[in-house]
């Protein structure tokens, strides 16, 4: 039995294309710690990262028979990327323009993500039924590691709308 759509998701964000071809493989349903990533040297090739946390799970109790099995999810996506800050200051335009080259990076990753997930509709084989996504908020935030580099992350708040599908 499907106890949270955050598995689901993950496996559906592998498998999308364009999200992909940015992040590869660096889809994880576990949220980072702040530990995770300060001593993050041995880390340059884990970015872009997406990790994905379940804030809640509610059951809608409706009096509609078929909304029995109807559930509103609280999902937080945190979008990774490490910049070396050196870099942004750099005299050398080469330097600078790869440094810059990841940041917007980020920016074309939420931007795919958030297009993606906005028009997600429908039945995920057969796993559930999404009825509804509906993005909150979307924040940006920054931190240092001790390599001297930056964390630049963004977080994507939503709630997704969805029946349990047959198993």
């Amino acid at each position: 039995m499907i106890t949270s759509i955050r598995p689901i998701l993950v496996d559906y964000l592998k498998c999308v294309d364009s999200v992909k071809a940015l992040v590869g493989d660096n889809i994880t349903d576990i949220d980072y710690n702040f530990e995770d990533l300060y001593s993050a040297k041995g880390n340059d090739l884990a970015f872009p990262a997406i990790s994905i946390e379940s804030v809640g799970l509610d059951p809608e109790y409706a009096t509609n028979c078929i909304d029995v099995n109807q559930y509103t999810e609280s999902v937080n996506l945190q979008l990774y990327q490490q910049v070396t800050s050196a870099h942004l200051r750099a005299k050398s335009d080469k330097v600078k323009n790869k440094a810059v080259e990841k940041l917007r990076e980020l920016d074309n990753l939420k931007a795919v993500v958030l297009n993606d997930l906005n028009k997600l509709r429908g039945n995920l084989e057969y796993l559930v039924d999404i009825h509804m996504v509906r993005i909150l908020s979307a924040t940006d935030s920054v931190f240092s590691t001790e390599n001297k580099s930056k964390i630049y992350q963004t977080q994507i708040s939503l709630n997704i709308t969805y029946s349990k599908g047959d198993i």
